[in-house]
């Protein structure tokens, strides 16, 4: 659990699915083996990849 700025509190996401050129997020996991089924899912030109902490705060803030 993490409170935003904004004051809100929520549980973060930690896991995300990238596209190749890393220029979309294809979708939001809470756990690895969901990231690698659903990257599995997207196909070949995605990946699962594990947010740091700045990054997941970064993620809340702008939603």
């Amino acid at each position: 659990m993490i409170v935003c700025p904004c004051g809100d509190s929520q549980t973060l996401t930690v896991w995300v699915v990238l596209d190749c050129a890393v220029t979309a997020v294809l979708g939001t996991y809470s756990t690895e083996d969901a990231a690698i089924a659903a990257a599995d899912g997207f196909g070949s030109c995605s990946f699962p990849y594990l947010l740091s902490e700045v990054e997941r705060v970064a993620l809340l803030a702008a939603s």
